[in-house]
C-alpha cells in the first residue's frame, strides 16, 4: 500500500486541517473522532492506531497565528507577531508535523492495511 492509499496518511492531513481550522487541538481532536474515526476504521485502519496518531497529529496546525494560545502567548512576553512567531512556528507546528509523519510511517510499517 501506498502512502496516497493510506487511511493512516489521510488521517494526518485531515486532523491537521481541522486542527488548523478550530485553533485547538482537543478540540480537533474531539471533533474529528466524532465525525469520522468510524470512516476509517470501514476503510480498514486499526481504531488503537487512530487512537495514538491522533493526538500527535492534532498538535501540527494547532498554533497558527490566529490561536488564542500564540496571540496571549506573544501578548504576555511583549513580541510582535514579526519577532516573536518564527521560532513558535518551528518549534509548535514543523516539530509536530515532522513527528507525525514520523509516526503515520512506522504505523504503516508496523500495522499494515489489507
Amino acid at each position: 500500500m501506498c502512502i496516497r492509499d493510506s487511511p493512516y496518511a489521510s488521517e494526518v492531513i485531515s486532523l491537521n486541517v481541522v486542527s488548523g481550522l478550530l485553533g485547538s487541538s482537543p478540540a480537533a481532536e474531539a471533533l474529528w473522532m466524532e465525525s469520522l474515526a468510524q470512516n476509517y476504521v470501514a476503510m480498514g485502519a486499526l481504531p488503537e492506531v487512530i487512537h495514538r496518531l491522533a493526538p500527535i497529529t492534532a498538535l501540527g496546525f494547532n498554533t497558527l497565528p490566529h490561536c488564542a494560545a500564540v496571540a496571549v502567548s506573544l501578548a504576555y512576553y511583549g513580541l510582535s507577531y514579526k519577532e516573536g512567531y518564527k521560532g513558535m512556528f518551528f518549534t509548535s507546528v514543523i516539530g509536530p508535523i515532522i513527528g507525525a509523519v514520523a509516526t503515520m510511517l512506522v504505523a504503516m510499517v508496523l500495522y499494515p492495511i489489507g
